[in-house]
């Protein structure tokens, strides 16, 4: 079956991946310049600007994508479990710490 998936974002590219292993003809549109919808990145005046997500929620939705197409993604994307997946400051001087562990996440909100 020929399939067409329109937009090359990382959604889309997942359900590309998707179809091409089950054997389907894909063809994926996309207006910009490269792949990568919200992935991507500004370079100017010799620094680099990350236009995307600011957190990596679902490595393993990433590792079960790279599994399909036969690889292995450490070897593409390297990273490590860190304690805080990330922290917020406030204007009025409070902090979030957004924890990986749930309990110490719930302690947090609470």
């Amino acid at each position: 079956m020929k399939i067409g998936v329109v937009g090359a974002g990382i959604g889309e590219m997942a359900v590309a991946l998707r179809l091409v292993m089950r054997g389907h003809d894909v063809t994926v549109l996309e207006k910009n310049g490269r792949p990568g919808g919200k992935l991507s990145e500004i370079r100017r005046g010799g620094f680099r600007f990350d236009t995307g997500p600011s957190l990596f929620t679902l490595p393993q939705q990433m590792e079960e994508l790279f599994n399909l197409a036969g690889k292995e993604l450490a070897d593409y994307l390297p990273y490590r479990l860190l304690p805080v997946n990330c922290r917020y400051f406030y204007p009025d001087g409070a902090e979030f710490s957004f924890y990986h562990d749930k309990e110490q996440l719930v302690k947090e909100i609470q």
